[in-house]
């Protein structure tokens, strides 16, 4: 899982690198973060774990899913987020599987 849906103040180099991760996780949404008025992921940590390897973002169809059918459980609010899910499997071959979920799969 990335820090803090993907904040420059929270993914830094050092983390990244003392993690060593090669698939990450990040959970944000199309709305302002708190007051500060700003939208998380930021673009340039985005970058740096795409450089890493593997990332799944909660974000990437926010705009066209407000009133989607298949959105999952009680966000079913016809407000954006909520359609992208992540789907982690541990213990199978890849020992770790990580992939897109909604609601049709």
């Amino acid at each position: 899982m990335s820090s803090h849906h993907g904040s420059r103040t929270s993914s830094r180099t050092a983390f990244l690198d003392a993690v060593g991760a090669s698939v990450f996780i990040v959970s944000s949404g199309p709305l302002p973060y708190g007051n500060n008025q700003v939208v998380l992921p930021d673009a340039d940590v985005i970058a740096e774990l795409d450089a890493r390897g593997d990332v799944f973002r909660t974000d990437i169809n926010d705009a066209g899913c407000a009133a989607n059918p298949t959105k999952i459980g009680p966000d079913n609010d016809g407000e954006p987020g909520g359609c992208n899910n992540i789907r982690v499997v541990i213990g199978g071959t890849p020992a770790v599987q990580v992939s897109l979920f909604q609601g049709a799969d």
